[in-house]
Order: C-alpha cells, then sequence, then structure tokens
C-alpha cells in the first residue's frame, strides 16, 4: 500500500476498481489529469506500481518519488526505506571498471614527505611569481592552492625506484621540475601530477609520478555532477560551484573511470560532461561516454576557451556557466 499513500499524500485519491494482481485501483493521473484511465496495482513489487493509459507514465514508488518530487535514485529508496535491488548492468562493448588499488605503503610515506617539501617551497618568497600565476592565470585562491596541497619541485631528481616501493631495477625515478599537483583520498597522498616547468617542443607538459593511482579526482558530494579534464580546473570549478556541483576530473579524455568513480557515476542522477572542446575530447564525448553513461549531456565550454582554466582568462564566469548548464540538464 507504499503507492496509495504516496498518492493520498499528494492528494490523489483513487478508487477500488478489482481484486486482480492483489487490488487494482484507478483514478486521476498526477501528470495529464486524465480520470479513471491511471491505474494502480499496490501488491506489485515492493511499493507497488502504476501506469496511466493516457499518457502511458509507469513505474513504482521509487520512480513515482522520481518523477514527482525530484528526488534521485538513492534518495527514493531511502525515503521508502527500500533496499535498492541492482541488476546486471550491460558493459558497453566489453568495458569494465578497473579497480581502485592505492599505491603502496612505500611509495605514501615518500609521496607525502615530497608533497610537504614542495607545499613549504611554493610559499616561499622565491616562489611569489608561481603564486601570483595560480592565482590570476589560472583563477586559485590561497584557500584553494592550500586546500589541494599545491606545491613547487625547483629542480628536475632521478631517484632510486625502490626507495619509492617500485620494483624496477635498474631504471630512475624521474622528478621534473615545477608544480606539484597531488591528489588525496582519505587523507593519503595517492596521486603526484606535475606541470613541468620546462616543456620541450614535442613533449607532454603534465608527468604523472610512476607508482601513482589514475583514479579520477572527485571533489565534493553534490547531485549533478560535471566531468572535466584537468585536475587544476577541477580546484577552480570546485572554488567557484562546489556547493551546486560534484567536480570530477579525468587527468585526459582517454582516462575510463575506475571502479571507485564508476559507481559515484550511476548514483549521480544527472552529469554533465565538459572534456576540452577539442577534437580528442569531443570525439571521447559523442563515442564511449554517451554508451556507456545514457545520463550524461555533453556541455562543452564555449568557443572563446577550450576549457575551464582559458574561460577564467577570457572573463567569463565558472559559476555561471556551471548554473547554465544545471538549468538544461534538470529540464
Amino acid at each position: 500500500m507504499v503507492l496509495l499513500s504516496l498518492l493520498k499524500q499528494d492528494g490523489f485519491v483513487l478508487n477500488y476498481k478489482a481484486s486482480t494482481n492483489g487490488g487494482e485501483y484507478n483514478g486521476p493521473c498526477p501528470w495529464c489529469g486524465g480520470n479513471y484511465r491511471f491505474l494502480v496495482w499496490p501488491a506489485e513489487g515492493q511499493t507497488g506500481r502504476y501506469w496511466c493509459r493516457e499518457c502511458h507514465k509507469s513505474g513504482d514508488g521509487i520512480q513515482y518519488l522520481r518523477e514527482k518530487h525530484g528526488m534521485n535514485f538513492y534518495q527514493a529508496c531511502q525515503a521508502l526505506n527500500v533496499t535498492p535491488k541492482f541488476k546486471k548492468r550491460p558493459q558497453i562493448l566489453g568495458w569494465q571498471p578497473k579497480d581502485f588499488i592505492y599505491p603502496s605503503p612505500a611509495w605514501q610515506t615518500k609521496a607525502k614527505g615530497f608533497v610537504e617539501w614542495a607545499q613549504a617551497n611554493l610559499w616561499d618568497k622565491s616562489c611569489t611569481g608561481i603564486r601570483q600565476w595560480l592565482m590570476h592565470k589560472r583563477g586559485l585562491s590561497e584557500p584553494t592552492i592550500r586546500a589541494g596541497c599545491l606545491g613547487w619541485c625547483p629542480t628536475t631528481y632521478s631517484l632510486d625506484r625502490q626507495d619509492w616501493g617500485l620494483h624496477e631495477t635498474g631504471k630512475k625515478l624521474w622528478i621534473f621540475a615545477g608544480l606539484v599537483i597531488p591528489y588525496k583520498v582519505n587523507s593519503r597522498v595517492i596521486r603526484i601530477r606535475i606541470r613541468k616547468r620546462y616543456c620541450p617542443k614535442g613533449t607532454r607538459r603534465y608527468y604523472v609520478m610512476p607508482g601513482s593511482s589514475m583514479t579520477p579526482m572527485i571533489l565534493g558530494n553534490q547531485d549533478p555532477m560535471l566531468i572535466i579534464e584537468s585536475d587544476l580546473d577541477a580546484r577552480l570549478v570546485y572554488q567557484e560551484a562546489g556547493n551546486i556541483v560534484t567536480v570530477m576530473s579525468l587527468g585526459s579524455a582517454n582516462i575510463r573511470p575506475d571502479k571507485r568513480a564508476h559507481q559515484r557515476l550511476w548514483k549521480t542522477n544527472k552529469i554533465l560532461l565538459s572534456l576540452d572542446n577539442d577534437d580528442t575530447g569531443i570525439q571521447q564525448s559523442n563515442l564511449w561516454w554517451k554508451k556507456q553513461y545514457p545520463n550524461k549531456l555533453n556541455y562543452y565550454p564555449p568557443i572563446n576557451g577550450k576549457d575551464p582554466g582559458e574561460m577564467f582568462q577570457n572573463g567569463m564566469s565558472i559559476r555561471k556557466w556551471v548554473k547554465t548548464g544545471l538549468s538544461i540538464i534538470t529540464k
């Protein structure tokens, strides 16, 4: 009788019609208003089921709360005190998310020390220019820089991999001079990405230290979720709009969610996918993501900025851009 109670609370009184299927009721449809064409079978499933012959709305108590009250799946289950029952979801093109694995304890210990050292460097007087670049060119406030544990490595080093718990022998572990961008999960450093100070033509600007976890960065606990590429841009968006959206950064348009990220994505009611507005980003948006996550909406940065960082530099409001996307996806 759960569904009948929900309808009654919303002012819809149904009439008993027949004893088939454990009881059948009819009355006005909560959506189209058609009289006696809205049918309810309160004994079916965990909450009862409904169907309208006029507008063809159908579902159970969970679906009713989602469509009529704007709840997501987990909120509706909690409201009805229902334990979610999951169906096995088909995987697209044989894809399965990889396990989320922490780096080795030795790596985490070394990474923690390195990140703390790099942080101290960044706040030294000698790095005033770097901090000004982060604030004025990347849009990051001092609290955001500190919360992200950003740091500075002034010199390129080569270290022994075994000291970091990496078992390849005869190979050096390189740490490049540049901006240190760590990622922590449960207060543990699991990744170190460096934006290299010197980037010769033909080489990549960003370097991920071997042994790092490649799990996407997730900032916030809101619904919907905005997916972008850059960790630095993720910090900027979270700073400007973290109270209305969760931000996930992949690091690259080619990165796929692992099980940790995949679980969060399926719990999210709506997804704004905003990979960089370039050929690679657009191609990935239109192909793989569309098939795997049908509740996503492509929401590219405008033409005067391929990503949030460039949008900020061009004087655009990041928060306004996010709110516009949310208004589109929630219609």
